[in-house]
């Protein structure tokens, strides 16, 4: 026998006759050698952990509730903005005077309804009341107005700053003054202002309710008959202008002298027809402060 077949003999024996077989394995003592550690809640670094399977295990054999776990969606990943979204402004806009109210109010809703609607909005100029130097303080659409010929009369400033409200509350462009508008018979009723909100043209009839002396009584008769004239006017223009230039509503915009005045208007409006009233958007807008240049 050669000498190195010998030795490997050898050496097979004794580990044979020094190990334990399988089967003893159940009776052994348990090795102390961990004993004396204590209990552990970590694994050992070479055991994979408790709840999961085996690198080298197929997930089919790794049991539903681990596959459960690995295979959830992460959902906290954050959602990117959409850039593409444009920036609305918060209304009112700055202008000149201090506007506070009913600011935001031609959403899609009022769009899409033929009800009348009333808004109240508040106007004031403190102790700054408008003159020529304030001209470039107002927006584009309201410097046109200023600077247009009109229908005749002292209306500019209260046209001028009816749009400012609209503009200013609703967002809206100015797209022809008085003269500009076109109309099937040139000297049937007309309207003010024709304007745009929300991609929709919106006639505009302007008007003021003030007493004489401006602190008297401001009657309900007298307020009834004001909004009736107005609204008589309005469906009289929607009727006689040119299809190029159809509203799809108007809206009348009421310069009123005080809070005492809305709330006379509010009650005169209320108790008019409803069809005089039609699909009309009534703006009321208190004027507050050093406001004579508007009566």
């Amino acid at each position: 026998m050669r000498p190195v077949l010998a030795v490997a003999l050898l050496v097979l024996a004794l580990a044979c006759s020094g190990g334990s077989s399988a089967g003893d394995t159940t009776d052994a003592a348990p090795d102390q050698s961990l004993s004396d550690t204590g209990p552990t809640d970590t694994p050992p670094a070479d055991l994979p952990p408790a709840d999961l399977p085996p690198a080298d295990l197929p997930p089919e054999e790794a049991g539903p509730d681990v596959i459960a776990d690995l295979a959830a969606p992460d959902t906290t990943e954050a959602v990117a903005p959409d850039a593409d979204a444009p920036d609305v402004p918060s209304v009112p806009l700055a202008g000149f005077g201090s506007l506070s109210g009913e600011c935001g109010v031609l959403d899609d809703a009022v769009w899409a309804s033929s009800e009348p609607r009333f808004f109240v909005t508040h106007l004031d100029f403190a102790g700054d009341g408008y003159d020529d130097i304030d001209h470039d303080l107002l927006t584009t659409g309201g410097q046109k107005i200023m600077d247009d010929p009109n229908a005749g009369g002292s209306s500019k400033p209260s046209e001028a700053f009816a749009f400012e409200v609209l503009a200013r509350c609703e967002l809206a462009d100015l797209l022809k003054t008085e003269l500009e508008v076109d109309y099937l018979d040139e000297q049937g009723k007309i309207t003010d202002l024709l304007v745009r909100v929300d991609g929709l043209k919106l006639g505009v009839s302007v008007t003021r309710a003030m007493s004489w002396p401006y602190d008297a009584a401001y009657p309900q008769d007298t307020a009834s008959d004001l909004l009736t004239k107005k609204l008589e006017g309005i469906q009289a223009s929607t009727a006689n202008v040119a299809p190029n230039d159809a509203w799809v509503r108007q809206a009348l915009s009421v310069l009123a002298f005080s809070d005492a005045h809305a709330v006379v208007l509010r009650e005169a409006w209320n108790a008019l027809p409803a069809d005089l009233r039609g699909d009309t958007l009534l703006f009321v807008t208190v004027s507050d402060g050093d406001d004579a240049f508007l009566y």
